[in-house]
């Protein structure tokens, strides 16, 4: 039944007057017969037909091609495609050796008269390979004809490496390397393998001498980079790093390298820069790269405000087979809220883990047991992956940060709980992320941070705490004021501070002991003006009712903004934020007093962390207006941070072909 199906197809794939819509239904077809049948040989040809038509860039469907190959060896069709393509996508030797086997084959077989087979041009193919392969081979130390065997297995080594078959890749490169210890292609590809099946040491001792032969070899520095990050060696990454930047660009492959390492190192303005000359010059088209270049391309532009060129960048990735999922990953998220969104990363946590771990995490091998058991058989397994976990969560994708904040968990480092703190701070995570992080950061203590800015080293003390916020009524108005106090309340809101200081002193003569009539009577004395009657009822409240957290706020803030007492001021409020129950008013106003605090002290960014959570839970609060300066802070951080170097210009960027509680009013 789908042999009968692929020739009605091929007959309507061929058909020169194909609507496009037509021919991407019968690729969505292609794909479900892949799932539910046991395919023919026929299959393969058909997928490369509409592959082509469509003009897609089909960097899987090598792939594809290959998996038909294994299944049939001797079906001379897809032997002669295969073989085309592998001259065509740089692996003319592989695909000299498929073309000679068509010439043996074919004549053999009755459908080479149905059209496909064209013999003077497949040996002129084999031709020209073989004519080339002097010019390709000199900078190998192979000679041609007599290395064709060594050559032949350079090629292997790499095609396995490239499409994950790095345990024959590993078997293939050993024997090489023992016959001709100088080919360093094969050592860049047995280190790549031995870190994908999980022997970090040997493939790091394997890159270390490959480059020890060739400093210059932009691929093997590429693998070092990511191998020193991920193993938390970040200076000698850094390094590894400026060198390559020294070294000449002779290929595609090269710039692909170079810009791999940028991104690695997160650095934005390298990476646009790249962006910026791929716009003038396709250089990977056809090769393979050309997707998933995109993809960083886009994830430079996010990471550095342009939402719109990240977004152009991605859209044409995703018509790439090899660059669709991460396309389409990065789109998803950026389409989230932006206050709970992940920031954007280069690479995810699928793309930098060893193949060998992904595949332990994804078999299910989870042990009846609790999350700490199933860690800890993981690193019993892979013990080296606990290193990488400050690179996933400074850089990573929601994925890599919860990785990274589970190796926190369950090791305890101190260095790991201050970057888990950089990211609660930060404001660079999806909500349910932050709520794992400051769960386990709520009772490690004090954390002293620091961070590099283009202005210099910042350093900042931080404690996370985990509270509960509610919004039910108090209730601790003395019923025989609750009326006074609630008209003064309005009448404070409307700015009439003489009406309510009216009321107010009325319901004292009354109750003089309840702290919220004083704390108001002050705000009414503050709007007419009245600053030292003010501040001296504030002072007398403070010292009545030293419980009362409003009247601590207002002095905390009065001390830090009007007589620069900033440590006192954070003395005084400390009992406070050691609470883990907050009203939803008692909330609002610790953050404004610490928004205002920090602002006081010139500490932008630890007053944009409580605007932030301010802004949580209570996003309409009228009191955030009065603090819009603090978003275009906010901006100008963002460009500030976009790169590890100063900014010197941005490069253009290339077209891609409540309640209010008791109803008290703070006096600040």
């Amino acid at each position: 039944m789908a042999t009968r199906r692929l020739r009605e197809l091929f007959a309507l794939v061929h058909d020169e007057d194909i609507d496009p819509s037509e021919l991407r239904e019968v690729h969505r077809e292609l794909g479900r017969m892949r799932e539910r049948f046991v395919l023919p040989p026929e299959f393969y040809p058909l997928l490369v037909s509409v592959i082509n038509r469509l003009g897609l860039e089909g960097a899987t469907v090598l792939a594809d091609v290959e998996e038909g190959v294994r299944k049939y060896p001797e079906e001379p069709i897809l032997l002669q495609i295969l073989g085309m393509m592998y001259t065509e996508t740089g692996y003319p030797l592989l695909g000299r050796e498929l073309l000679n086997q068509v010439l043996e084959i074919a004549p053999r077989e009755s459908r080479h008269k149905e059209g496909w087979y064209d013999e003077e041009f497949i040996r002129h193919v084999v031709e020209d390979v073989e004519e080339s392969m002097p010019e390709l081979l000199r900078e190998t130390n192979l000679s041609w004809p007599a290395d064709e065997e060594a050559a032949c297995a350079a090629e292997r080594v790499r095609r396995r490496t490239e499409t994950g078959r790095f345990e024959e890749s590993l078997d293939i490169a050993r024997a090489l390397l023992e016959q001709r210890p100088d080919q360093n292609s094969a050592r860049n590809n047995l280190a790549r393998a031995l870190w994908e099946l999980g022997q970090w040491e040997e493939a790091v001792e394997q890159q270390a001498e490959s480059l020890r032969r060739d400093p210059n070899r932009l691929v093997g520095l590429s693998n070092m980079v990511r191998f020193c990050l991920l193993a938390d060696r970040e200076e000698e990454a850094y390094r590894w790093r400026d060198h390559a930047s020294t070294v000449v660009v002779k290929d595609p492959a090269d710039r692909f390298s170079r810009l791999e390492i940028a991104a690695l190192c997160r650095d934005d303005q390298e990476v646009l820069r790249l962006a910026e000359q791929f716009g003038r010059a396709e250089d990977f088209h056809g090769t393979g790269i050309y997707g998933p270049a995109m993809v960083l391309y886009g994830a430079g532009c996010a990471r550095t405000g342009d939402s719109s060129g990240a977004r152009r960048w991605w859209n044409r990735a995703a018509r790439f087979d090899n660059a669709r999922a991460s396309a389409e990953i990065h789109l998803e998220e950026f389409d989230r809220p932006g206050d709970d969104r992940n920031d954007p990363w280069y690479f995810g946590f699928l793309e930098l883990m060893p193949n060998r771990v992904i595949r332990w995490i994804t078999a299910g091998r989870r042990p009846p047991g609790t999350d700490q058991e199933y860690i800890r058989e993981l690193l019993d397994a892979y013990p080296q992956i606990a290193a990488s976990a400050r690179y996933h969560l400074r850089t990573g994708d929601d994925m890599g940060r919860y990785f990274g904040l589970i190796m926190a968990e369950h090791t305890g480092a101190e260095w790991l709980a201050a970057e888990a703190a950089r990211l609660v701070t930060g404001n660079v995570l999806r909500k349910d992320r932050k709520s794992q992080a400051m769960r386990f950061l709520a009772d490690h203590g004090e954390m002293v941070l620091e961070e590099e800015t283009p202005e210099g080293s910042n350093t900042q003390t931080v404690r996370v705490h985990e509270f509960e916020i509610s919004r039910e009524p108090t209730g601790e108005t003395p019923p025989e004021v609750e009326a006074l106090a609630t008209e003064a309340h309005w009448l404070l809101r409307e700015g009439d501070g003489a009406g309510a200081e009216r009321l107010l002193r009325k319901a004292l003569k009354t109750r003089d002991d309840h702290p919220a009539i004083w704390q108001n009577l002050a705000v009414a004395y503050e709007m007419q003006g009245k600053d030292e009657k003010a501040w001296k009822i504030l002072k007398q409240t403070h010292e009545r009712f030293p419980d009362y957290a409003f009247a601590r706020y207002a002095v905390a803030v009065r001390l830090a903004r009007e007589e620069g007492k900033v440590k006192e001021a954070f003395e005084l409020l400390q009992p406070i934020m050691e609470q883990r129950k907050y009203h939803v008013s008692e909330f609002t106003a610790l953050c404004h007093a610490m928004v205002l605090i920090h602002m006081a002290d010139k500490k932008f960014d630890a007053a944009l962390q409580w605007l932030d959570m301010w802004k949580d839970v209570e996003p309409d609060d009228p009191r955030l207006e009065d603090l819009t300066i603090l978003d275009g802070y906010r901006a100008v951080r963002e460009l500030t941070r976009s790169s590890r170097k100063p900014k010197t210009r941005k490069p253009a960027t290339p077209e891609p072909p409540g309640e209010d509680g008791e109803g008290q009013l703070s006096l600040f």
